[in-house]
C-alpha cells in the first residue's frame, strides 16, 4: 500500500511539474487555451492513475486488510474500555468501603477490591483485602458482605508494619 501511494504522489508532482513547465513556456492565445486543456486531463490522468494500474482482486485484497486491521483496533479498544471500566468499579467499591468503615470507627490504611464478570454483564465485587493495624469487627465485615455480596471467607486482612 506505501508503495502505491509513493508511486501515487509521485506521478503527480511530475505531471504537475510537467504542466507548469509547458505552461511557462507556451506563449499567450489559443494556444494556451489548449494546453490548459490538456494539462487538466493529464492531471486528472494523474490523479486516478492508481485506480488504472489496480486490478479487481487488488481492491478486494486491500480492502479485506483494512477490514481485518480495523477488527483488530476494534477488539483492542473493546477490551481496553472493559479493563478501564473495571478499574474504575474496583475503586468505586474500595471508596465505599473506606466510608463504611469510618462511619464504624476504623482506620483502614488501605483497601482492595478484585471484581469479577458477572453472568448479569456487570462486574461485580469478588474479594476484599484490608490493610490496618487494629482488628476489624465482626459487625463491619457481616455489613460488607450484607451490602456488596462479599462472602467472610474472600475478606482478608493484612497487618500494617506501624
Amino acid at each position: 500500500m506505501q508503495t502505491i501511494l509513493h508511486d501515487w504522489v509521485y506521478s503527480v508532482a511530475f505531471a504537475g511539474g510537467l504542466c507548469a513547465v509547458c505552461m511557462y513556456l507556451c506563449p499567450a492565445g489559443r494556444v494556451k487555451y489548449v494546453l490548459q486543456m490538456a494539462s487538466a486531463c493529464v492531471m486528472v490522468l494523474a490523479m486516478f492513475s492508481p485506480f488504472l494500474k489496480l486490478r479487481p482482486d487488488d481492491y478486494a485484497s486491500i480492502l479485506a486488510a483494512y477490514r481485518e486491521e480495523s477488527i483488530a483496533v476494534m477488539s483492542d479498544s473493546v477490551s481496553g474500555a472493559e479493563r478501564l471500566n473495571r478499574l474504575v468499579i474496583e475503586q468505586e467499591y474500595a471508596e465505599y468501603i473506606l466510608d463504611k468503615a469510618q462511619t464504624h470507627g476504623l482506620t483502614l490504611a488501605s483497601v482492595s477490591v478484585r471484581a469479577t464478570w458477572d453472568s448479569g454483564g456487570y462486574w461485580v465485587p469478588h474479594e476484599a483485602v484490608y490493610v490496618t493495624g487494629e482488628a476489624i469487627p465482626e459487625a463491619f465485615v457481616q455489613e460488607i458482605t450484607e451490602e456488596l455480596g462479599i462472602p467472610k471467607e474472600r475478606q482478608s486482612v493484612r497487618e500494617t508494619n506501624e
